[in-house]
C-alpha cells in the first residue's frame, strides 16, 4: 500500500494552490506527506501537469492523465490506480487536523474493497480512503457516467468496509480562507 497526497484541485475558494500553504515551520504538502510516513508509508504525490514545476524534486509524482482534466477528483484516483497498480490511502492535502491515528486507524480496517470514514448517523466522509486497484473499473464507470464520487460509494450497500470516526472534526477540510480561522496548525 501507497499513501497518496491528492494536490490536483484548482483551489478556487481558497485562492491559492493549498499545497503550497504553510502552517509554522513546513508546508501542507511536507505535512500531509509526513503523517502518511508515520504510518508506514511510501509517500506519492497525486497533481496536475501545471503543477509538476512547483513540487520539490524530493517526492515521486503522479500527474492526472490527460484524458482525465476536468474530471474532478476521478482525476487523481484513476490516474494513480493506473500508475502505480496497488491499493493507494488518498489523502487530501488540505486535511490539516488528521493524525496518523485516523489513518493508521484505516489503515488498519482494509480489506479487499474501498475503505472509508462514515459517521453513526450515515454522513459519507469521502477522504481519506483507502481504494484497492481491484476498484479501478467501479470508477472508471462511475467518471463515464457522471456518477458523484461519494454517491458511487454510499450507492451499493456492501462495497465499502465502512469505520466510524473517532472523532469527526479530525476529518475536515480547509476550503477557504475563513477555514482556517482558530485552526491551531
Amino acid at each position: 500500500m501507497l499513501g497518496i497526497v491528492m494536490i490536483g484541485g484548482y483551489s478556487r475558494r481558497m485562492g491559492t494552490d493549498k499545497f503550497s500553504l504553510m502552517n509554522v515551520e513546513s508546508s501542507w504538502l511536507e505535512d500531509r506527506s509526513e503523517v502518511l510516513k508515520s504510518i508506514g508509508l511510501e509517500v506519492i504525490i497525486s497533481c496536475r501537469k501545471d503543477q509538476m514545476a512547483a513540487i520539490p524534486n524530493t517526492f515521486i509524482v503522479v500527474k492526472d492523465e490527460e484524458a482525465l482534466e476536468g474530471k474532478g477528483i476521478y482525476s487523481s484516483l484513476i490516474s494513480c490506480l493506473n500508475n502505480r497498480k496497488e491499493d493507494l490511502l488518498f489523502l487530501p492535502v488540505d486535511m490539516n487536523n488528521i493524525t496518523s491515528t485516523e489513518l493508521l486507524r484505516l489503515k488498519n480496517s482494509h480489506e479487499s474493497k474501498p475503505t472509508a470514514y462514515r459517521s453513526l448517523d450515515g454522513y459519507v466522509f469521502p477522504f481519506p480512503i483507502i481504494i484497492p486497484y481491484s476498484f479501478l473499473s467501479h470508477l472508471i464507470e462511475a467518471e463515464r457516467n457522471g456518477v458523484r464520487f461519494g454517491k458511487l460509494l454510499s450507492s451499493v450497500p456492501g462495497r465499502v468496509n465502512w469505520i466510524t470516526p473517532e472523532n469527526e472534526t479530525r476529518l475536515k477540510n480547509f476550503n477557504r480562507p475563513e477555514d482556517l480561522l482558530g485552526n491551531a496548525n
